[in-house]
């Protein structure tokens, strides 16, 4: 069991162990946890603007540049992307850029959410871990020297109670906290509390803090081991079928 800081976030992705993500993919099922696992995926739009954000608040690398076009209707435009995209450089449009700097701001303005980031401690660590002989992998947003806290910044379109608490039902934030928690717990002997950062991507640019309670990160420990388990009954059996609740140890 091992912390790194600073790890590459390429180096992170290439290491074998299954993450959260794989996990959550095998909740729908084995065969599509399998796919994915499997296959390299270019990052959405999405995934960009969270990578843009994660460099302007919490220091990470990240090679970016602003596009010099309007659109990318014309053969020279279409070029100068491609090109750009190849050196490893995510392109981004001006309003883009502007959106993130508004977030950003919104972020270090808040009392709670700018104290946080504005306090020492560590971006982008990398953790890994045996569970039943099963490696797992987590990268952690913030580790803030004093607070006793792992943060994760999220963007959201509704940062508000309501709102967040569906995005952590549909998105089953609840188990990736837990499986970040007990990984971390498990390598340095200290239970932390976790918090979210939530920062909404459209103006006003709302931002909340919420911390989950420890009976959700409890049953969120419950629900990872169990996924894991039966992973681990697909990997022994060598068979992945469209559903897992039926799978049963040889």
């Amino acid at each position: 069991m091992k912390l790194i800081h600073p790890i590459d976030v390429h180096t992170y992705r290439s290491h074998p162990a299954i993450n959260v993500s794989a996990l959550k993919a095998f909740a729908r099922s084995p065969l599509h946890a399998e796919a994915g696992f499997e296959e390299e995926h270019e990052p959405t739009e999405a995934m960009n603007i969270g990578n843009l954000l994660d460099h302007k608040v919490l220091g990470t690398p990240y090679l970016y540049t602003t596009s010099p076009y309007e659109d990318f209707r014309t053969k020279e435009a279409r070029a100068w992307r491609d090109d750009t995209k190849e050196r490893g450089v995510t392109v981004f449009n001006q309003q883009e850029i502007e959106t993130v700097e508004r977030m950003v701001e919104a972020v270090r303005e808040h009392p709670v959410a700018g104290r946080l980031f504005a306090e020492p401690g560590r971006a982008q660590v990398g953790i890994f871990g045996e569970f039943e002989s099963c490696e797992r992998k987590g990268l952690i947003d913030w580790l803030p020297n004093t607070t006793p806290v792992i943060v994760d910044l999220k963007k959201c379109r509704d940062a508000s109670r309501v709102g967040f608490r569906r995005q952590i039902g549909q998105l089953r934030y609840d188990v990736q906290a837990a499986y970040y928690r007990d990984l971390y717990r498990d390598i340095t002997g200290e239970t932390r509390e976790w918090q979210w950062v939530c920062v909404e991507d459209r103006a006003p640019f709302a931002v909340a803090v919420y911390q989950l309670d420890r009976e959700s990160l409890e049953a969120g420990s419950r629900t990872w081991q169990s996924w894991l388990r039966q992973w681990m009954v697909c990997e022994d059996t060598d068979s992945w079928p469209v559903s897992y609740t039926h799978l049963r140890a040889h």
